[in-house]
């Protein structure tokens, strides 16, 4: 079974690749002309006189079509930008100008995964004038001189993956064609029901969340559920959930009009664990708290299936131990 869920994964991703465009191409495509040679129409080329002359693009712009008509693409490449001057540490120093306008990438990418990035930088020294302000308010500055500014200038840009290597986990590897992190363990990988594969943390994960557990549980990951926290019961995994199930059979009941009254107060008994500092209400018993190891008042629980199964608890752990010792 395993090798068949490996199979049919690795197959899958093949199939996937093959059905996305080679980024590759996309990637050397700075014309209209260039896409044109992907596409195809009844299974042979397109040419772009073709669809400028057909009845499809007089209904689109009714008339005639131009090239004027169609968007120009604007191409992941060098063009001048307005950058900010850096600013000196002081307020009361100025540079002048502010900004200035430099090569820097600009354009689109023709795909979602890619982002347009400069291929090739070089350092632009441009110089500015430098002036401080005398005093607060001061109508005029004092000439300080002039400062060469270096600005960081771009030569070449090209469409690159927005992933990169560095964003994959240590259980992913990066695939360059598809610009992605793809988790090397999903085909050894079997989710639960009530779980599906969660492809950025390489995991099965709950396919729905409870947000308001009841009383000391907290939602778990693993089983889905709530599950009672740590410390506060030595109960098995069985019992928690029999007295959850038992919980949630308990109805609210109905809100009445009548002054409410409170619950009598029991005095400590004289066999109990501790003493608390005030009498325990009614359906508590003090006990020594596993948690802060203070003396508090404690629900009663009435569960009469606990003793039978922590005797069969018993039992499963006697046979195991005989089980191990004739092993031996």
């Amino acid at each position: 079974m395993d090798i068949l869920m490996r199979a049919c994964f690795y197959l899958s991703l093949v199939l996937c690749s093959l059905a996305q465009p080679d980024l590759e191409l996309l990637k050397n495509m700075t014309r209209t002309e260039d896409f044109l040679q992907l596409m195809r129409k009844n299974g042979r080329p397109v040419t772009l006189s073709e669809i400028i002359n057909s009845d499809e693009a007089r209904e689109h712009v009714g008339g005639e079509l131009s090239m004027s008509d169609l968007a120009q693409y604007d191409y992941c490449s060098p063009r001048y930008q307005c950058v900010v001057i850096p600013r000196y540490t002081d307020p009361n120093v100025i540079y002048y100008p502010p900004c200035t306008r430099v090569l820097r990438c600009g354009g689109c990418a023709p795909s979602e995964v890619l982002t347009c990035a400069p291929k090739q930088t070089s350092v632009k020294h441009v110089v500015v004038f430098k002036s401080t302000i005398p005093y607060p308010g001061s109508p005029s500055t004092d000439y300080e001189g002039l400062q060469l500014v270096n600005i960081t200038q771009h030569d070449s840009c090209e469409p690159t993956c927005t992933v990169k290597p560095y964003h994959c986990n240590p259980l992913q590897s990066f695939i360059a064609r598809e610009c992605r992190c793809m988790c090397t363990n999903r085909g050894s990988v079997r989710c639960a029901p009530n779980q599906v594969w969660d492809e950025d943390t390489c995991s099965c994960k709950c396919a729905q969340t409870i947000d308001n557990c009841p009383g000391f549980s907290r939602f778990s990951d693993s089983t889905c559920g709530c599950e009672l926290r740590q410390g506060v019961s030595g109960m098995t995994d069985e019992e928690i959930r029999n007295l959850l199930e038992l919980a949630a059979q308990v109805t609210t009941p109905a809100p009445t009009t009548a002054a409410p009254t409170l619950p009598p107060l029991v005095l400590n008994l004289p066999n109990a664990p501790c003493r608390p500092l005030v009498p325990c209400p009614a359906g508590t018993t003090p006990k020594i708290s596993t948690i802060n190891g203070r003396c508090q008042c404690m629900l009663q629980f009435s569960f009469p299936r606990l003793p039978q199964l922590r005797r069969r608890r018993q039992a499963l752990e006697r046979r195991r131990l005989l089980r191990n010792a004739g092993r031996v």
